[in-house]
């Protein structure tokens, strides 16, 4: 069996704590693994510095808003949990992985889970609006769909942030004919192949009548390697009423 000792664990109570932790390190020269439930399978929440536990405290539903279906959840809200206030609205969380009575959200943006609706409900990558992150020096930044006067704000920014901005589309612009190349089919919906470059180009700035820029899909799927999420603002999907379970049999 895999095992790997940090050498030590945090569990932040809130954003400023994640803040003080990522500045540490950034003084003291260790690293920060980011840690909800711990379900997934490769060891992606193991680490040899200090792993930052978010299941203890930050597990709260800030807000299930029904008008306009969505939910705004710290990273160690459970799935479950999620569904089961969601449901009182008749609202829900579509993507549901083989562990959904413990995986937390923070975790399913990290491995942009989906599970065995993935067909109706995608991923959850398609599902995150919004995500609150501490980046890499201890700053916050809040990712979200952006206008064209907002990106270009965001370009100006003399920070991280806006570092980050102007680095991703200077990097689309160069490699946009290799990533279209290279990247699987677009039909293939259960795939993590790396970082999600080729969404980001069926956005507004590369796709005409494409989706607004918005990093937070980038941030699915990128295992806590980008930024640690805070917060984050989800999209639900309206119950389904009625459910139906159908047994076909065939002659073999």
């Amino acid at each position: 069996m895999y095992e790997e000792v940090p050498e030590g664990v945090s569990f932040p109570k809130s954003i400023d704590d994640i803040q003080t932790l990522v500045k540490q390190a950034n003084r003291e020269g260790f690293n920060v693994t980011a840690r909800s439930a711990g379900t997934s399978l490769a060891g992606q929440t193991t680490g040899g510095g200090v792993i930052m536990d978010v299941s203890r405290f930050m597990n709260r539903i800030l807000e299930i808003d029904a008008d306009s279906k969505t939910a705004h959840v710290q990273p160690g809200v459970i799935r479950d949990t999620l569904n089961r206030e969601a449901a009182k609205s008749q609202l829900l969380f579509g993507p549901d992985t083989a562990t959904t009575n413990r995986c937390m959200v923070g975790g399913m943006i990290g491995n942009n889970s989906s599970g065995s609706f993935s067909i109706k409900y995608l991923t959850t990558r398609e599902h995150t609006l919004e995500v609150e992150a501490i980046l890499s020096d201890g700053t916050k930044a809040v990712f979200k769909p952006l206008t064209s006067n907002e990106l270009e704000a965001k370009k100006k920014l003399d920070n991280l942030e806006g570092h980050i901005y102007r680095s991703m589309l200077k990097l689309l612009e160069r490699n946009k004919e290799l990533i279209e190349k290279s990247y699987p089919h677009k039909d293939i919906i259960r795939r993590n192949t790396g970082y999600a470059l080729d969404k980001m180009l069926e956005m507004q700035t590369f796709t005409p009548n494409g989706r607004k820029f918005n990093l937070c899909e980038l941030l699915c799927g990128s295992e806590g390697t980008l930024a640690m999420t805070a917060s984050a603002k989800l999209d639900l999907s309206q119950l389904d009423k009625h459910k139906l379970v159908i047994v076909p049999q065939f002659e073999s």
